[in-house]
């Protein structure tokens, strides 16, 4: 249950502009606690190219932490059902390898467009492009689209810890 300073932290944070800069470590656990990541498997195979934003093999995953890549092994536990989509973004993510994108939690979240932060559960990250105008080797960032859609946490979703460790 929610405290009195809790809800106080989170009437502010509808107001704030969210930039990675401006999220403290509290304030980005309150959004990982109530906005999860959702990966898309075919024929059980993670797969993060560009579809449609639809729930067609979008699965809940297991608890990562919020600054580790999305896309490395994530592992399905269970079939997303009943959520509605809102809008879609273009989210910036640092790599190590040009040829390899690196988004995760954390950089979603700091990014989170302020029409959607108060409605958003869940978001998928996909790669927009399979060329390589997805990089931006100036800023060493990839240009990536992060869907974003609505509806209710499952329990066991809800309930999980959020992890802040690498």
């Amino acid at each position: 249950m929610e405290n009195t300073a809790q809800k106080t932290r989170q009437a502010q944070l509808k107001k704030k502009q969210c930039l990675c800069s401006e999220l403290s470590d509290e304030e980005l656990k309150l959004f990982a606690k109530r906005i999860k990541p959702v990966c898309r498997f075919i024929d059980g195979r993670f797969n993060y190219l560009l579809r449609e934003p639809d729930l067609e093999g979008l699965y809940w995953i297991t608890p990562i932490s919020v600054n580790q890549p999305i896309f490395f092994d994530p592992q399905p536990i269970k079939p997303v059902e009943g959520l509605q989509y809102l809008c879609s973004a273009d989210t910036f993510h640092s790599y190590g390898y040009f040829g390899v994108p690196r988004p995760t939690i954390k950089d979603v979240l700091c990014q989170l467009p302020v029409s959607v932060r108060e409605k958003a559960v869940a978001f998928e990250v996909v790669l927009p492009t399979l060329d390589w105008s997805v990089v931006d080797g100036r800023r060493q960032k990839h240009f990536l689209l992060t869907h974003f859609f609505a509806g209710q946490l499952p329990e066991e979703i809800a309930a999980q810890e959020v992890l802040t460790a690498l």
